[in-house]
């Protein structure tokens, strides 16, 4: 496997994602967890951390070929892969299997039970997941919006975040998903299968899987980061869309109980967007460790 070093100011050139010390709009009663873990003060990791970008691929992995996948992990590629009109994209409605998709007009305006509004992100509270209004790799970079919030479920235990390219509706969608007795190889299964079923796969590739090693002089960051769980992830090359070859991901990780997933389609050459979405996949893993290492959902959540 071939690693390589990034500095740790790529963290920062997440744009609209990279916020230090947010300004909290709506704060729920009790203790913030970010209070405590350093994960949300970024100016800290980006003088202190390197991210390390290893890959990781699907293919002939032998715990998922032989893992059966869980019913309930199958309804997000069903309500993700469709082609809808932008009057339809653009309005709130129900879900088929229940839960609801409510578009994200402005980020201050969401107003939703079970989320909080923290500067200009969104933080869905039993989770942690945060979902920034925009993603972006540096000033010049491709910018993807925030466009809808989804509850696949009507305890909110299911949820996702949305965003979309400004310039072509290309995807990145980010999830969390308190499922404690699914497997991990189990839901990624299920995800694999989905993809095969939605589009004219080709070939599977290998994708970049970032993580972060913490600086010994930060034992609030080294707490959140050492022994952090094993992702997997792969890629799949889906053929020509409008003349250009194209490729969606998945990276999948399971903590406290909690499956975070992320999953993104882009044009196969665009390798900024490729390490955006991993880059926001390992974001997305440790705010929602470090909600649930400072505030576990259960006790004896499984991890």
């Amino acid at each position: 496997m071939v690693q390589y070093k990034l500095a740790a100011i790529a963290l920062c050139a997440l744009g609209a994602a990279c916020v230090s010390s947010p300004q909290t709009a709506q704060r729920l009663a009790g203790v913030n967890p970010y209070d405590y873990y350093a994960f949300d003060r970024l100016s800290r990791i980006e003088i202190a951390q390197n991210l390390t970008i290893g890959s990781a691929s699907l293919d002939e992995n032998l715990a998922l070929l032989s893992a059966s996948s869980d019913e309930r992990t199958q309804g997000h590629e069903r309500v993700m892969h469709r082609d809808v009109s932008d009057s339809d994209r653009l309005n709130n409605k129900a879900l088929s299997g229940g839960g609801h998709s409510y578009y994200v007009q402005t980020q201050n305006s969401f107003e939703q039970d079970g989320w909080a509004i923290e500067g200009d992100r969104l933080r869905h509270v039993e989770s942690g997941l945060l979902c920034p209004s925009g993603l972006a790799l540096g000033d010049q970079g491709r910018t993807f919006g925030l466009e809808r919030v989804i509850e696949f479920s009507n305890d909110g235990r299911d949820v996702a975040c949305h965003y979309r390219a400004a310039d072509n509706g290309d995807g990145i969608t980010a999830y969390a998903s308190y499922w404690p007795d699914v497997p991990l190889e189990a839901h990624a299964a299920a995800a694999a299968q989905g993809i095969l079923q939605n589009y004219a796969v080709e070939s599977q590739v290998i994708l970049p899987v970032v993580d972060l090693q913490a600086d010994e002089v930060d034992p609030d960051l080294a707490d959140l980061v050492n022994g952090l769980e094993e992702p997997l992830a792969g890629g799949f090359e889906i053929g020509a869309v409008n003349g250009i070859p194209y490729r969606t991901s998945l990276w999948i990780v399971k903590t406290h109980g909690w499956h975070v997933k992320l999953r993104a389609t882009y044009a196969s050459a665009d390798q900024s967007s490729e390490l955006l979405s991993a880059i926001h996949f390992m974001a997305s893993h440790l705010a929602v460790r470090a909600k649930n290492m400072a505030e576990p959902i259960a006790l004896g959540g499984e991890v």
